[in-house]
C-alpha cells in the first residue's frame, strides 16, 4: 500500500479515451515522433513493418517508461522505434488541467515503417 501512494497518478490512452484536455498534448505528441521518425527512419527497410509500442511520459514530458508489447519481427525496425522515442524527448510538460488528474501518461500506440520513407503512429 505504501508503494501504491507514492505512485504517481496514470492516464492510459486509447483511441476512445482521449478527452478534450488531452487531445491537444497529444497530437503534438504525435507530430513530434512522427517528425523525429522521419528524420531517424530505417533506410533499409524494404517491407511494410508494424510494432506497438507503450511510452509512458511524466508530467514534466520526461520518457518514465518504454517497451514494445509486439515487435514488428524486424530487429532493425525495433531497435529503430526505440531510437526514435528517445531522440524524440522531452516531450511538452502538462497543461495545469492534466497535472491535477495524473502525473503520468501512458500512451499504447501501433508504430507503421513503410518503404519510401512513411512512418505514422496511431493509438490502440
Amino acid at each position: 500500500r505504501e508503494l501504491e501512494a507514492k505512485e504517481p497518478r496514470r492516464k492510459v490512452v486509447a483511441p476512445s479515451t482521449v478527452s478534450a484536455l488531452d487531445a491537444a498534448w497529444m497530437e503534438g505528441w504525435r507530430k513530434r515522433v512522427e517528425k523525429t521518425g522521419r528524420a531517424h527512419f530505417p533506410t533499409t527497410i524494404k517491407q511494410a513493418r508494424e510494432l506497438i509500442l507503450r511510452v509512458d511520459v511524466n508530467a514534466d514530458g520526461t520518457l518514465r517508461y518504454v517497451a514494445i508489447t509486439q515487435s514488428s519481427g524486424d530487429r532493425k525496425i525495433d531497435k529503430a522505434a526505440m531510437n526514435i522515442i528517445h531522440k524524440a524527448q522531452p516531450f511538452a510538460t502538462f497543461s495545469k488541467e492534466m497535472k491535477q488528474q495524473y502525473g503520468v501518461y501512458q500512451i499504447v500506440s501501433l508504430w507503421r515503417f513503410e518503404p519510401g520513407n512513411k512512418f505514422s503512429t496511431e493509438s490502440q
